[in-house]
């Protein structure tokens, strides 16, 4: 990796990095926190990363990963940039997993150390973080008895006189942690393209996904993913690609997110269908004094984004252009759809990114004709052959279709679909049909067995403020989609809860509720399916 002992970086280096834009964009804010001390233009961003890139490099002679475990903060891209510019692997890790998963995943990816915050902490319980092990702790926000034992903290490591000036011409490389289609969370690498047709194309995918979510220097950028996922790294990197401001809100609050839009001047905001959901829950007169007229483009991934919520931003933000993603952790980006495409009841539809390719398949691993449905396995640049997927072609834990005009259609997780009368019965139409009324903030369906054993019970968790789930129960009755359930001589039931269990990305875990599945109270009768967009 080149190292540049004094002046700007070369005439060379990719106009698309973070040095780039410190050389020619310097007072331009990079990252935005919630205070004005929060805040990092692209050139203290980019001092900041050598100096800590150089305090690595002495405390770490030798290759290996570095960890990062912090919540979402300006710090977060300081120490990407840093382990881009001296070429090692970033192992990201849930700030909110216990000490012993953590010590799981550093082990299991040899990390050379940790840098981590949790103000709440002492030294001992920071301790359970890396007992046993051969790494190098460094504290963000340290208490008084670390700070006092003379240990490493990150403040400290970027006191330190400048030295050599770094370039990265490429991020860091990802070790990400999924659960994925397991139980056990796994680490999921995403190595640097070695040969040139690999480089090609990753290039070409790279860029069909830009070009699939525009973004240019000017946007203000909000963020709301997690950077310990991989869909909130992914929009950071895009950003700093194109000098664009990024503003870190967390944790999130969707009742501010009006008032954060206008005083910003936010253009991008990239989140997630659940935070979208959330913010439909705000009262209107909430939204209506708020200026939300610089918002122009909504990046949402991570969970599709269903017709009810897409009809209430086309009345609530008619200016906004929806566009909508489809990937996993193994395997990165592989759909999308634009402003106006991609409406279906249930699930994702949208167009591959180029050189993605996929298959659907039947339980006995061999593909289904056109239109059939199957599991989906998915193989893109990003794809790391292993020993159960050699070629490549990932089992991702979804069920779909491959549609005629080339589209593909996600019908959901396998976990959350039943099988049924040879047809695959997902969740998608009920949860639609629930969100539609009135007093419903958020719902979500999850299948279990029926009581005494008879078939397979829905079961729709909601959030319904001022509602009891026998009225609930009463007024969806002859609403929900009888396709749902035909064939599974199943019921639907519906219970009223507090508030859903969230995951860091606002999605609602439904292995968490399966258990509940069939004791709420049933809907007396269902309807006629809805139509559908194929």
């Amino acid at each position: 990796m080149p190292v540049l002992t004094s002046g700007l970086p070369p005439a060379d280096a990719p106009y698309n990095r973070p040095e780039h834009w410190a050389a020619v964009l310097p007072d331009r804010v990079a990252i935005a926190g919630r205070g004005p001390g929060d805040s990092l233009t692209y050139a203290q961003w980019d001092a900041a990363a050598d100096r800590l890139a150089d305090a690595l490099a002495a405390l770490l002679p030798g290759p290996g990963p570095v960890a990062v475990r912090m919540r979402m903060r300006a710090e977060w891209p300081v120490a990407g940039l840093a382990l881009a510019k001296l070429d090692r692997r970033m192992v990201v890790l849930d700030p909110a997993a216990d000490a012993a998963r953590t010590r799981q995943e550093l082990a299991g990816t040899g990390s050379r150390a940790l840098l981590f915050d949790d103000p709440a902490a002492e030294a001992r319980q920071h301790g359970a973080l890396w007992e046993g092990l051969d790494l190098v702790p460094v504290a963000v926000d340290p208490g008084p008895g670390w700070s006092r034992s003379g240990r490493n903290t990150l403040a400290g490591l970027l006191a330190r006189p400048a030295g050599t000036r770094r370039v990265s011409f490429t991020d860091a490389p990802l070790v990400l942690y999924t659960s994925g289609t397991t139980a056990a969370a796994r680490g999921i690498t995403r190595p640097n393209a070695a040969d040139r047709d690999s480089m090609r194309r990753k290039r070409e995918y790279r860029r069909d996904i830009a070009a699939s979510r525009p973004m240019g220097d000017n946007d203000q950028v909000l963020l709301t993913l997690p950077l310990h996922h991989g869909a909130g790294q992914a929009q950071l990197r895009r950003a700093s690609a194109t000098a664009a401001t990024v503003h870190l809100h967390e944790p999130f609050d969707a009742a501010q997110v009006p008032a954060l839009i206008q005083e910003r001047r936010i253009t991008h905001w990239a989140t997630v269908s659940a935070q979208l959901r959330q913010l439909r829950a705000v009262p209107p007169a909430v939204l209506a004094r708020h200026d939300l007229t610089s918002l122009q483009v909504l990046s949402v991934g991570a969970d599709p984004v269903p017709l009810v919520l897409r009809e209430w931003l086309a009345r609530t933000l008619p200016h906004v252009g929806l566009y909508e993603s489809y990937g996993a952790t193994e395997v990165g980006p592989v759909a999308w759809t634009g402003p106006g495409e991609g409406a279906v009841r249930g699930g994702f539809r949208g167009r591959p990114h180029r050189n993605v390719e996929v298959r659907v398949v039947d339980a006995a691993g061999r593909d289904v004709p056109e239109g059939e449905v199957g599991e989906l396995l998915v193989r893109t640049p990003l794809s790391v052959p292993t020993e159960a997927s050699p070629d490549g072609y990932t089992p991702i834990g979804d069920v779909g279709r491959l549609c005629a005009d080339g589209t593909l259609h996600v019908l959901g997780r396998t976990a959350d679909c039943v099988w049924a009368d040879g047809a695959v019965l997902h969740p998608g139409g009920i949860e639609e049909a629930v969100l539609r009324h009135p007093l419903v903030d958020d719902c979500v369906v999850v299948a279990g067995p029926a009581p005494e054993g008879r078939g397979t019970a829905w079961t729709a968790f909601c959030e319904a403020p001022g509602l009891t789930g026998e009225e609930l129960a009463r007024e969806l009755a002859g609403s929900l989609p009888a396709d749902g359930v035909r064939g599974t001589g199943g019921a639907v039931f519906v219970e009223v809860v507090g508030e859903l269990p969230r995951n860091a990305l606002g999605k609602v875990p439904r292995s968490v509720l399966r258990g509940r599945t069939g004791r709420g109270t049933p809907v007396p009768a269902l309807g006629e399916v809805p139509g559908d967009v194929r």
